[in-house]
């Protein structure tokens, strides 16, 4: 798995469903993210860890599924591209070394 990011283990809960976050290198071949059912015990997201307005849209596409799983792909990727693009607008930029304390 040479395609993960040291430090990987975080969680984040989505509709009150507690998921695993794995990053995902950016510069891998397939950095295509993913995000198991809201339903599945050990359930995780793999997203790209970048910094490029590609990356954000796919952290956004799978946060998108995790809260809103009823959604079919093309309404998620819409809704995705139209925030990331709107975020990036804005000036949204990732932060190395950016935490954030959970409440």
């Amino acid at each position: 798995m040479n395609y993960i990011m040291k430090n990987t283990l975080m969680h984040h809960t989505f509709r009150s469903r507690r998921y695993r976050i794995i990053k995902i290198n950016p510069r891998a071949k397939d950095r295509k993210g993913q995000c198991d059912e809201p339903k599945l015990k050990g359930k995780t997201i793999e997203i790209p860890i970048g910094d490029s307005l590609a990356d954000l849209d796919v952290q956004i596409h799978e946060a998108i599924h995790a809260s809103f799983w009823e959604l079919d792909e093309e309404s998620v990727t819409i809704a995705g591209m139209n925030i990331s693009k709107f975020l990036w607008r804005l000036g949204w930029r990732r932060m190395k070394d950016f935490k954030i304390n959970a409440q």
